[in-house]
């Protein structure tokens, strides 16, 4: 048998492979399949390119024009194939809602719960928004091992925008480059000093309240915990800045909230950060009734204002004439 020959049963062999995926993407059926795509994705490109291999070999051995002309119509024919297998397989690939970690794949497939999409992270490049990202991608995409290193990438360049899009822009996609990007990403933003300095300038250049409502103390006590926490995440000893932070507070607070803290202040022992936190929470929910009542007063006061229009239109208008005032006019 020609080596010419067996190259040819070889690429009859791939192409029957080739039908089968072809019927695969016809006949999915999401619940049925959806669990096969990604290693099917994998098997896939192996194929092709097993395919291309093959097809280069009796590419180069052809020497008659009938042999050219027939290997350029097959591979024509199974380019196109494969190009539309490839984008169906990786449009039906599971979002990222529904990448299971091995501890929780039991736990639904008992109970059977459809747990709720998680959105894929963003992120464009703003120091203050990387840990919550990272935090994120990592427990999502880059630590899930289920995941294939070429699908990371695919989540890598779908969640980085703007300034942080263009680090990956020239590493070309491929499974071998995956960790050589997200270690770009991660050495550009992974800044300590610099994430830190951030986090106190946002602290220390918070504008103070000029109103005292439920909804401004909520906003202000949300930032100063946020930034609190995230310093303590990036190793600050924020245990024991409990004076320096109600100082800081203190700062921002209006005349009122600030006056009712200093009474409480001077009955309590060691007033700290954690305990003015605890006191303008206490004060929020204090504001939230009041509104509550508020409201519901106004409710009641616009529900009466009809009966009072009726009565004012029925004095404008006049009662009806009575029987006398009939008889008087019937009689002139």
């Amino acid at each position: 048998m020609s080596e010419q020959v067996k190259w040819a049963l070889k690429r009859r062999a791939l192409m029957v492979s080739l039908g089968r995926y072809e019927k695969f993407v016809k006949d999915f059926v999401e619940e049925r399949d959806v669990a096969q795509v990604a290693l099917r994705l994998e098997r896939f490109k192996t194929l092709w390119s097993d395919l291309d291999e093959v097809q280069l070999q009796l590419e180069e051995s052809a020497t008659e024009e009938s042999a050219v002309v027939c290997n350029q119509e097959t591979r024509a024919e199974y380019e196109n194939i494969c190009f539309r297998v490839q984008s169906e397989l990786e449009n039906k690939v599971p979002a990222v809602s529904s990448v299971i970690e091995p501890a929780t794949r039991a736990a639904k497939a008992l109970t059977g719960l459809r747990l709720p999409t998680i959105s894929l992270p963003e992120f464009s490049g703003d120091f203050m928004q990387w840990l919550p990202f990272r935090n994120t991608y990592e427990g999502l995409i880059h630590d899930n091992t289920e995941v294939p290193k070429i699908q990371k990438f695919h989540y890598l360049r779908a969640a980085l925008k703007g300034e942080a899009a263009q680090i990956i822009e020239s590493i070309s996609l491929s499974a071998d480059n995956y960790d050589l990007a997200w270690d770009s990403v991660v050495q550009r933003y992974s800044n300590e000093y610099l994430l830190k300095r951030r986090h106190f300038a946002v602290l220390f250049a918070t504008p103070a309240i000029m109103e005292e409502t439920a909804i401004t103390l909520h906003m202000m006590v949300d930032e100063f915990e946020r930034h609190k926490k995230t310093l303590g995440q990036l190793g600050e000893p924020i245990q024991h800045w409990g004076g320096l932070l109600e100082h800081l507070l203190t700062t921002k607070l209006p005349m009122e909230t600030l006056r009712e803290w200093e009474n409480f202040a001077t009955t309590a022992d060691n007033p700290d950060y954690d305990s003015l936190v605890e006191f303008l929470r206490r004060r929020m929910r204090m504001l939230e009734s009041l509104m509550v009542t508020q409201e519901q007063a106004a409710a009641i006061s616009s529900q009466r204002q009809p009966s009072r229009r009726a009565a004012c239109e029925s004095e404008v208008i006049g009662s009806p004439p009575s029987k006398n005032v009939k008889n008087i006019l019937f009689d002139f």
